[in-house]
């Protein structure tokens, strides 16, 4: 018998074949109700786009309890995820046919979709929390993605952006106010992300380690004292990758 629980996902494997029919079967980690992290899996492939790290899932869990010798435990198997309340494996007699797998390109293509979603929440949270403002790359290609699926016109195509972080056509080099190149990046666009990096505990964007991770790819000889200086040393292609790294980290 299944028993239908929330589940916050936290880790999710890769595909494995396993047993004599090769069966593909998806591992993954999420905490229950009670904030308790447990291992789960399924081999239903409709199952599979759904599972994604950082998303909350109802699901039906089938537990059946196993014991090796002197090991034992219990395997978590997954046989149902709900969307919006409807299942979205047909139970036996609904539907009128055999329910066939989708094939990888298929599962693929529904795993990328639900990956954007997920990069478009995190985006909207950043706008409602002020973190960016609508000017922002990111803001922006999150608007493009929703006008592309609701059949609207780009957002790009009619503002562009005034900020010096990441643009499609690459950065442009900021200046003082005496009209002086002094970096590649946007200074308080970093300065604020970088602050939220830090308020979500990543300790990699911390200001120490951000020093020394530039001055890594500029000049590992060259002690920087502060992130601005350590950023000035940053040629294009290098900010341009360091922004990606930096909006990357910001919606995952």
């Amino acid at each position: 018998m299944s028993e239908r629980i929330k589940l916050i996902i936290t880790e999710v494997g890769e595909v494995q074949k396993v047993g004599d029919k090769q069966l593909p079967k998806l591992s993954f980690k999420a905490k229950n109700s009670e904030g308790k992290e447990l291992s789960y899996f399924t081999f239903n492939q409709k199952l599979f786009p759904s599972i994604v790290k950082d998303t909350t899932i109802e699901a039906d869990i089938e537990a059946t309890p196993w014991q090796s010798g002197d090991n034992s435990g219990i395997n978590r198997k997954v046989v149902q995820i709900y969307v919006n309340g409807q299942a979205i494996v047909e139970s036996k007699g609904q539907g009128g046919g055999k329910q066939w797998g989708k094939s990888p390109e298929q599962l693929a293509t529904e795993r990328a979709s639900i990956e954007s979603q997920t990069a478009f929440n995190g985006v909207i949270e950043l706008l409602v929390a002020k973190v960016i403002e609508l000017n922002n790359p990111l803001a922006i290609r999150a608007v493009d993605w929703a006008s592309e699926k609701l059949g609207g016109e780009p957002q790009k195509s009619k503002t562009e952006p005034k900020v010096a972080s990441a643009t499609e056509e690459g950065i442009a080099k900021v200046e003082d106010k005496n009209g002086e190149s002094k970096s590649f990046i946007d200074m308080g666009w970093l300065t604020e992300s970088l602050k939220t990096l830090q308020k979500k505990g990543k300790k990699a964007y911390y200001d120490p380690e951000v020093i020394k991770y530039l001055d890594t790819i500029t000049n590992p000889k060259i002690k920087s004292k502060t992130v601005a200086e350590a950023v000035s040393r940053l040629n294009k292609d290098q900010a341009a990758n360091y922004v990606k790294t930096i909006e990357t980290a910001l919606v995952s």
